[in-house]
């Protein structure tokens, strides 16, 4: 076994650098705030124009599928090219999209948005939000784990006839997988 650990090297070199841990930090400015390096979240008002001219106003839609800053640019990119589009508040966590703007009607927002693949539901002033979907009920995935798992102990501990493991586990497909199945 050698002791070459303890045997001090011999090389030259500056002996004044830190072997301490270092502290990651962005090697590139994208030169605007929210950065994907950088700690700050994307801004939420994004100005397309020197400011809101008299006679704009203010349209609100419901995107649902507007969760990520990765929609959010794919949006700004699109309606930042519209004509008359003046300014846009984006709230990602409630997937509303404020749009300032001068065009007579909402639908060449709609259509531009609807080009990306998403929809985008106009919210009027004093609408309560869209409902929340209902919430599933776990009694049926549980009744189809549990019949999953006890046609699978059935069958290798041969301890039923094979229509009985069949009946069990067509329970269990119908009970919570008929959704999957299909």
């Amino acid at each position: 076994m050698s002791d070459s650990i303890h045997t001090p090297h011999k090389h030259e070199h500056d002996h004044d650098h830190d072997h301490g841990p270092k502290k990651l930090t962005p090697v590139h400015d994208h030169g605007r705030g929210g950065s994907c390096c950088s700690g700050t979240p994307a801004p939420a008002l994004v100005q397309l124009s020197e400011a809101p001219t008299a006679g704009s106003r203010l349209s609100t839609f419901r995107i649902e599928a507007m969760d990520c800053p990765t929609e959010q640019t794919l949006i700004q990119n699109k309606l930042g090219k519209l004509a008359g589009v003046q300014q846009l508040e984006f709230n990602l966590i409630n997937r509303i999209l404020g749009v300032t703007h001068v065009l007579p009607t909402t639908a060449p927002i709609i259509d531009a948005i609807k080009s990306l693949g998403m929809q985008a539901d106009p919210i009027e002033e004093g609408t309560p939000a869209a409902e929340p979907p209902a919430k599933k009920r776990w009694w049926p995935l549980a009744l189809s784990g549990i019949g999953a798992l006890g046609a699978e102990v059935l069958h290798f501990t041969n301890a039923a006839p094979t229509w009985v493991i069949a009946i069990v586990a067509l329970v269990s497909i119908l009970s919570g997988g008929l959704t999957t199945y299909k």
